[in-house]
């Protein structure tokens, strides 16, 4: 990432002068020859990299970016860098580098009150984007209250999104849906932020398992959207509704629909949401075939890429955990296994509800690798810790009926019965079957809601 013409300049300036070696720059993080290639100006810097020359040359990272000294008169200025590289950091998936420079400016006494709002809606989107959804809500409720909606409508919009969409993913759906209602009153043709508020208001109906209205809203949105003209618009109402076409059963649709919606997004530069994407179409084509599993691993990998570059911590364990399934879909436990650690450690401090899913798969793992008992254990605790925290009914639902799967291939009729029922109890979905079957067929893994809703934005 450059920093900008005179960076290397400034960088030799300033060890120069404090009479340091590029050895003693260097420390133990970097090397003095990549040292020597930034001085040179033949290298560019990350914003960790630009973070630690700061701290060892005495400065801040915004003032030896920019050329401007700490507390100099330029303060605003210098504000307005820190809140640049704050949306920089976001946008290349550095929620941790953007939360500092948003909380370092909130801390300056110099910031003017635009720049506090700018900063308290950035340190909102750091904290949603490594799973922190309640310091995001507890910021941005305050935020909202403030906010005038006609003077800074993109902003006002923007914190709607943001503040239905963690609402829905902290499982608090009717919540979600109150909020998104009453900012999508209006009838005037879409903004492309009343448009995604419109999709995730769709998703939190989708997870409450009203598909009718979900589709209902998607549609009248559709319409809306190609008035408006946005690509992004339209390929946000087609991504949804290819997931409620698959929740009904349609799967040619909405595999039609998910090629539909990935032309469109690929035409853009919104890379977080083209992973989410990515992910929702490969669930959708595990669904449709076993022989649609290659291409779906192959969508994965594309997203793995979006989210190392702009993604949350739950939407890099989901994407872990569709691989995972698609390496049990070919009977390659070892694999799955890998990518299941993978999962349990990226979200190790995220939601109860997350960790679960993994866990539960975790089990589909064990059994699958001749361990029976502690497959079928963990995949019972998983599965009442979903029924308990999970942010729809239809997630628990799909716990349940995966542990019946599990218990059915395991001989343990009477669990699988339970199992069923509680599935049934939950969400009122259809049966598994119960009597004879091939023990490949029930351990086909089954997909967790879970792993498409997270694109519901």
């Amino acid at each position: 990432m450059s920093h900008g013409t005179g960076l290397g300049d400034r960088v030799l300036e300033r060890r120069l002068a404090l009479g340091m070696s590029q050895r003693e720059l260097a420390g133990q993080e970097l090397s003095a020859s990549y040292v020597s290639l930034i001085e040179a100006g033949k290298r560019t810097t990350t914003l960790d990299v630009l973070e630690v020359l700061a701290r060892r040359l005495a400065t801040t990272s915004s003032a030896l970016a920019s050329g401007a000294a700490p507390g100099d008169r330029r303060a605003s200025e210098r504000i307005e860098l820190d809140l640049r590289w704050a949306k920089i950091a976001l946008r290349a998936g550095e929620p941790g580098s953007a939360e500092r420079y948003a909380r370092g400016v909130l801390a300056d006494d110099a910031r003017s009150e635009d720049q506090r709002v700018d900063a308290s809606f950035l340190v909102a989107a750091a904290a949603e984007a490594q799973g922190r959804l309640d310091e995001a809500i507890d910021v941005l409720e305050p935020l909202l209250e403030e906010l005038d909606s006609d003077r800074t409508r993109e902003l006002w919009q923007s914190c709607q999104v943001m503040l239905c969409r963690c609402y829905k993913d902290a499982g608090d759906l009717g919540h979600a849906i109150d909020l998104g209602e009453r900012a999508l009153a209006s009838d005037a043709v879409m903004s492309d932020e009343q448009v995604m508020l419109a999709v995730s208001l769709a998703g939190a109906y989708f997870r409450r398992g009203d598909l009718t209205r979900a589709g209902r809203l998607l549609s009248k949105t559709l319409s809306r959207a190609e008035v408006a003209g946005s690509h992004r618009n339209q390929g946000a109402a087609l991504w949804n509704a290819s997931l409620v076409a698959e929740a009904d059963g349609r799967l040619d649709d909405a595999v039609r629909l998910s090629e539909r919606a990935l032309g469109l997004f690929a035409e853009g530069d919104a890379v977080r949401n083209l992973g989410r994407l990515r992910v929702s179409y490969a669930f959708v084509l595990r669904q449709e075939s076993a022989s649609s599993v290659p291409l779906a691993r192959e969508q994965l990998r594309r997203a793995q890429v979006e989210f190392d570059l702009e993604g949350t911590v739950i939407e890099r364990a989901r994407c872990l955990t569709e691989l995972a399934r698609c390496a049990l879909d070919e009977d390659d436990v070892g694999q799955a296994a890998e990518l299941v650690a993978q999962a349990a450690s990226v979200v190790a401090d995220g939601p109860a509800s997350e960790l679960a899913d993994v866990e539960l798969l975790k089990g589909h793992i064990l059994l699958r690798s001749g361990e029976v008992e502690r497959g079928l254990a963990l995949a019972h605790q998983a599965a009442r810790v979903l029924d308990e925290e999970a942010s729809s009914p239809r997630d628990a639902a799909n716990a349940w009926r995966e542990l019946a799967s599990l218990a059915g291939a395991a001989d343990r009729r009477e669990l699988q019965v339970v199992a069923l029922e509680r599935a049934v109890e939950a969400l009122g979905i259809r049966r598994a079957r119960v009597g004879p079957a091939g023990r490949s067929e029930l351990l086909r893994p089954v997909s967790s809601s879970r792993a498409h809703p997270a694109s519901w934005r």
